[in-house]
């Protein structure tokens, strides 16, 4: 897109004083929408979303909802609460300050108000209730005569009563409406003389079909608003601001001027109305043709609630008071719930539209431009329509492009936009780039054919000072596919166990609907009971890897039929005989590691492959917890559990064994009084064959041990402490110490 900072200097300071001038001394209410959730039966949260003109008064800190059933109950009124600060739009570049004020760039700002209203008893008895609001006064508009109230309204069924065939009669719906999203501001800028695209958003979470339609502005209940004569720019004419030689684009009427113009061609009517809200015509401009006719274009999409247009009156240099680039647009968007086969219209929300006209100077909005399809997948209609076929994987590609190659584009979308395709997915990429795109991944499956799937996007440009803005949907509808997939490819069992296999047709209908028949043949293959190849649903039970294939034929049409084919994996089953720990020797001579030593574990599997893997539990204090045989050191009894998988985990065994730790002890005292307590100087948890020297205070070797027996009782010496040192054989551990002869 053509960016306007690339204007020069003046040109820019021009643009801005054109924007400031549109100030507005009138009133304030440009537009808003009114939500409900349902939170309990008969209990709703009510929220209104208000946008008032900048320039206009202040808008409101306080709001009253009234609810009201016509001809059941004349209602109350119920004081509402406003949410948070008042926001303030952002039509424009980061380098244009966000301000609110008379004198700044015409602007508008959102507040929001919630009410939540719990019908009585008695109120409960009426089925049909409208929620409203109502202030004087919009801003002055192109196509509304005057400036009237502005009128908000949201419908709620609380129940139908009296449904054929319906148990209860009367059944309650406890409906919430559809939500906008916040990105998407009923207060859209638009460029003269440009497709717009502009979409709704409207997300419905209870599950109910949606369809929009436009609608009259209101000013109250029972009062629609006057529409005011069509403009239909100068003497009735379209001129084209591009001509192509010989025609110029000097003013009619001036010197050297040959335009090439549009005449309004059949379909005009004389005055707006909801359907025709503001000027808007479609012409294809003919090389060598100096007039040609125009045709009302304005579109609101009933499925998918986006409206196509394109502006064609804009009026320069006029202040924002006289409205006259200013048009209110209203779309009801109703709610149907299928109940006993019977479409029920449980609720609807009005959305108050004010579509703003601006010359963008050049810039335009940004497109969507979606790659090709495939042909075996689906199909691409126009810029934003696809259709996918079932049970089959389709990739869609959008990328959001600008006329100038070198403009960013962002895309503004809803987070979980793909959790309602049919497992997929949506991801942009590259956002704020030159070079974004969308990424959409479904497969449909045969059940969702015939439905609609909707992705509302924000489509926003980096020009300056106002942003180039496209709202769009993209919509998939899904087909039927004429292939039919049969079975997943590779199933894995473990070596004696058996695998029922379904010939499961996923889309049946695509060859002869409910009334088809079909055959199934499947090939021999070790492991299937060949009085079963006939047969839909068999159960194979292989001792090796096998596949198993099978051909489905339609039995009233020639030539129909589909194959498949699964491979089935045979995993061995570990089988644990045996685990036993390697104790080393001790002096004590029982089954238990010397405290500090360690032993090895052995484990006597069936039969050892190659694909197995192993796991140790715990995993501390062992040379390596993946390997088979492992080396343990613990410093105290542990059970330690092994866990044999096959190679892809689906086959295993378990087996524990306890390592056992022996005790540790060297005396600091003995008490050599023939009691037979402490009575010599004892080890415990030590290598047998370990060496003993005993010293005095003095250092004086006292007694020598080349194999100490756990003997000495302090015979020779007298009380006192005396130093120790102790050898294990063949380079073992040495311990050093003291102890105390005591024999009192």
């Amino acid at each position: 897109m053509k960016k306007l900072l690339r204007l020069s200097s003046l040109l820019v300071t021009a643009v801005l004083l054109a924007f400031s001038s549109q100030k507005s001394y009138a009133t304030h209410m440009q537009g808003g929408d009114m939500t409900y959730a349902c939170i309990a039966p008969n209990t709703f949260v009510v929220t209104m979303k208000l946008y008032s003109d900048c320039s206009g008064v202040t808008p409101p800190s306080s709001a009253s909802l009234n609810a009201k059933s016509t001809g059941c109950n004349p209602g109350r009124n119920i004081p509402m609460t406003k949410i948070g600060a008042t926001r303030i739009g952002d039509p424009y570049c980061p380098s244009i300050p966000k301000t609110c004020a008379s004198n700044q760039l015409v602007n508008y700002q959102e507040v929001v108000f919630k009410a939540t209203v719990t019908f009585s008893a008695t109120e409960a008895q009426c089925a049909d209730w409208i929620f409203s609001w109502s202030e004087c006064c919009r801003p002055s508009t192109a196509n509304l005569n005057g400036q009237g109230t502005l009128y908000l309204e949201a419908y709620v069924k609380l129940f139908t009563p009296n449904l054929p065939g319906a148990t209860p009669t009367n059944i309650v719906h406890n409906n919430s409406s559809p939500e906008f999203n916040n990105l998407n501001i009923p207060i859209p800028f638009v460029c003269y003389n440009q497709e717009v695209r502009y979409s709704m958003n409207a997300l419905e979470f209870d599950g109910d079909s949606v369809s929009y339609e436009l609608d009259s502005s209101m000013e109250s209940a029972t009062l629609p608003a006057t529409y005011n004569p069509i403009g239909s720019g100068p003497n009735g004419t379209i001129i084209n601001p591009a001509p192509q030689p010989p025609f110029n684009t000097i003013p009619p009427g001036q010197p050297g001027s040959n335009p090439q113009i549009a005449i309004f061609g059949g379909g005009v009517t004389t005055n707006y109305s909801p359907t025709y809200p503001l000027s808007s015509y479609n012409v294809t401009w003919t090389q060598g043709q100096q007039v040609v006719f125009a045709q009302p274009y304005f579109f609101l999409d009933p499925q998918t609630g986006e409206i196509a247009f394109r502006p064609s009156e804009y009026y320069p240099n006029t202040a924002s008071n006289l409205g006259k680039n200013k048009y209110a647009v209203v779309v009801k968007i109703k709610e149907w719930r299928k109940i006993n086969g019977v479409m029920v219209n449980v609720g609807y929300i009005r959305r108050d539209i004010m579509f703003i006209i601006e010359d963008c100077g050049g810039n335009t909005p940004p497109v969507t431009d979606p790659r090709p399809v495939p042909p075996i997948f689906g199909t691409v209609i126009g810029d934003t329509v696809y259709k996918v076929q079932t049970c089959t994987s389709t990739r869609i590609t959008v990328d959001f492009k600008d006329q100038n190659a070198n403009d960013s584009v962002t895309v503004f979308f809803n987070p979980g936009a793909g959790s309602t395709l049919p497992n997929g997915s949506f991801q942009v990429f590259d956002n704020g780039t030159s070079k974004t795109r969308a990424v959409i991944n479904i497969t449909p499956l045969p059940s969702d054919i015939g439905r609609v799937f909707l992705i509302p996007v924000r489509l926003e440009d980096n020009s300056c000072p106002l942003k180039g803005v496209s709202n769009e949907v993209i919509k998939i509808e899904v087909i039927s596919n004429n292939r039919v997939d049969i079975l997943d490819t590779v199933q894995t069992i473990c070596l004696g166990e058996s695998l029922p296999i379904t010939a499961n047709l996923m889309r049946p209908d695509s060859i002869l609907g409910d009334t088809a028949s079909y055959r199934y043949q499947w090939e021999a293959a070790p492991g299937l009971n060949p009085a079963d190849q006939k047969k839909k649903n068999i159960v194979v039970t292989p001792t090796q890897d096998t596949w198993y294939r099978v051909t489905v034929r339609n039995a009233s049409l020639n030539g129909c039929f589909d194959y498949d084919s699964i491979l089935v994996k045979v995993n061995p089953i570990p089988v644990i005989n045996d685990i036993k720990v390697a104790y080393g020797p001790n002096k004590e001579n029982k089954q238990h590691i010397v405290y500090g030593r360690s032993a090895q574990i052995n484990v006597n599997l069936s039969k050892v492959d190659t694909g197995f893997t192993y796991s140790w539990s715990p995993g501390r204090d062992l040379s390596d917890s993946t390997v088979m045989n492992p080396i343990a050191s613990p410093l105290k009894t542990t059970k330690y559990t092994l866990t044999v998988k096959s190679a892809d985990g689906q086959c295993k065994a378990t087996k524990s064994v306890d390592v056992i730790v022996g005790p540790f002890f060297l005396p600091n005292v003995i008490t050599p009084n023939g009691d037979k307590l402490n009575d010599v100087f004892e080890y415990v948890g030590i290598q047998p064959n370990t060496s003993l020297k005993i010293f005095s205070r003095w250092g004086v070797l006292i007694k020598e041990y080349s194999s100490y027996d756990n003997s000495f009782g302090g015979e020779g010496v007298s009380d006192g402490t005396y130093y120790y040192i102790m050898q294990e054989p063949n380079g073992g551990k040495s311990y050093k110490g003291w102890f105390e002869i005591v024999r009192d």
